[in-house]
């Protein structure tokens, strides 16, 4: 598109050498007709109105250029912007993989672990209900040496023992 409007201002020049060289170097008015002032001012007219539409032309040209570059400029910026900000959202993913992966494995090795942890902790609800079962018979062993020793007080006699308690 540049190439194109290159061209034009070329060809404008040209052109507009050309209406100088004539208008240099040939008269206006050939002939047996006199120039007046109105026949020069209509040919200036003239001139200046072939200027102004090739020059409104050539602008209806830039802002052609101009527009299908401005796509291409906006896709370039919003590419960068994107990428400008796609490569700490980037980061972060990365660095959560890292840590679902971390975590993954912390998970793994709990999994692996459980079912030795499980094991241990049937043994020690085992030895805690084997204790339980001890206690309750201490606890009634020692109830029942408690009332044979309130028993005993009561009739004189010495606990635990067969023979009876004489007073000396």
């Amino acid at each position: 598109m540049k190439f194109t409007y290159y061209v034009a201002i070329c060809f404008f020049l040209v052109c507009l050498g050309g209406i100088v060289v004539k208008m240099t170097f040939w008269p206006v008015c050939i002939g047996s007709t006199g120039c007046d002032g109105w026949t020069v001012a209509g040919l200036a007219a003239t001139i200046l109105g072939i200027a102004a539409a090739f020059l409104s032309i050539l602008g209806a040209m830039l802002l052609a250029s101009w527009w299908t570059q401005l796509d291409k400029r906006v896709e370039r910026q919003v590419a960068t912007l994107f990428h400008t900000r796609l490569q700490p959202l980037q980061a972060r993913m990365d660095q959560v993989s890292i840590q679902a992966t971390l975590l993954q494995s912390r998970i793994d090795t709990l999994e692996l672990r459980l079912p030795e942890q499980e094991e241990k902790a049937r043994q020690i609800t085992n030895k805690l209900a084997g204790l339980a079962s001890r206690v309750a018979q201490a606890q009634s062993t020692a109830e029942s040496a408690a009332l044979e020793v309130e028993l005993a007080h009561k009739n004189g006699s010495r606990p635990f023992s067969t023979a009876p308690v004489t007073a000396s």
